[in-house]
């Protein structure tokens, strides 16, 4: 397990620095594999706000703060409000049992809600008229608050920040930038409120091999995000956006079924 966290954090954020998105999309079903999902998406956030910082310290001054302003803001208050609903249907004590192919499954409105999210994010990622969608740039404070939402309860956020920002007349270097900086901005907005939910119930503890994984994960998406800088001045994301497609619909599957 902590050879594949080292693996695809580095190849993933070595392929997602000119996109924008693509770490957290795919780290997320790849620990869900091994830890719970409330605990799964605090770890993803870890990483996550490891890889934005070194790409903010990397690229962050080609960032619009024009647009960091308009886009970000909203986007870290709805941070806080998906990080709350997060904590509050981990809490719920409902479990759903049930025999499927001979297995035992079990699912919980928890993973049911991530599962959704997931299943919503895969189905973008997979049909090509959905992924060349952009908005209009008056719609940016809109997408600060839905990017940053889903970002605090689910980790998914790269992807509707791109989409967004796309239309906002930016040049490659501000998009990346500009990305950079409101995905770190994300990550620190929920990293937070994550500590302050989940601390009222207690907290959420690592085992010594999940805090393995997210130490591995982080020192891998970081030397990914630095090579990314010096050798991918382009990339076609196609393939990669077909391959975490298929990925997130197994996991919402799965996880929806309670398989996973």
């Amino acid at each position: 397990m902590i050879l594949a966290a080292a693996l695809v954090s580095f190849t993933i954020s070595l392929l997602s620095f000119f996109s924008g998105f693509g770490l957290g999309t795919v780290l997320l079903p790849l620990f869900s594999f091994y830890m719970p999902p409330d605990v799964a998406v605090v770890a993803v956030s870890i990483v996550h706000a490891s890889g934005s910082s070194v790409k903010l310290a990397v690229i962050g001054k080609k960032a619009d703060f024009r647009i960091v302003l308009h886009f970000g803001l909203p986007a870290m208050l709805a941070a806080v409000g998906g990080a709350a609903l997060l904590e509050k249907i981990s809490a719920l004590p409902r479990h759903y049992d049930y025999q499927i192919l001979g297995f035992r499954a079990v699912t919980t409105p928890l993973k049911i809600g991530i599962a959704l999210m997931i299943l919503l994010f895969a189905i973008f990622e997979l049909l090509p008229a959905l992924r060349k969608i952009a908005i209009d740039k008056k719609f940016l404070p809109l997408g600060g608050a839905l990017a940053g939402f889903f970002g605090g309860f689910s980790g998914h956020q790269g992807a509707l920040r791109s989409t967004f920002l796309s239309k906002a007349g930016l040049s490659a270097d501000a998009f990346v930038g500009t990305n950079a900086v409101i995905g770190f901005l994300i990550d620190v907005a929920r990293i937070t409120s994550y500590a302050v939910f989940f601390n009222q119930k207690g907290g959420l503890i690592f085992s010594q091999l999940e805090m393995r994984i997210v130490l591995v994960s982080i020192l891998c998406a970081a030397a990914g995000t630095m090579v990314g800088t010096k050798y991918l001045k382009s990339v076609t994301m196609k393939g990669l956006q077909a391959l975490i497609g298929t990925l997130l619909l197994l996991t919402a599957v799965g996880m929806g079924l309670g398989v996973l």
